[in-house]
């Protein structure tokens, strides 16, 4: 069986993967090479959304300048069905 993963942006997020210029005027403490800021109900809507393509498990990163692993997969278990969570650094 294979299981299929994905990774929550609890540390912004862009358009592009791996997109690593940093943007002009920004200076948030997040990622100043992030477009979207991280928020817990973009994290939960990124988990719905990956549950419903498919995949089995997210990964859910854990640096000093990501959203709080533990309390992110807390919150997003009483927002999924079937997915499993993976925190992890």
């Amino acid at each position: 069986m294979v299981d299929f993963i994905t990774a929550l942006p609890t540390f912004g997020d862009s358009e592009f993967v791996n997109d690593v210029y940093l943007r002009e005027g920004r200076n948030d403490p997040w990622r100043m090479t992030a477009d979207r800021e991280p928020t817990l109900s973009y994290a939960i809507q990124f988990a719905k959304e990956a549950e419903k393509a498919g995949f089995d498990s997210v990964l859910i990163p854990v640096f000093n300048n990501c959203l709080d692993s533990l309390v992110t997969a807390s919150a997003l278990v009483s927002h999924t069905e079937k997915l499993k969570f993976l925190v992890a650094s």
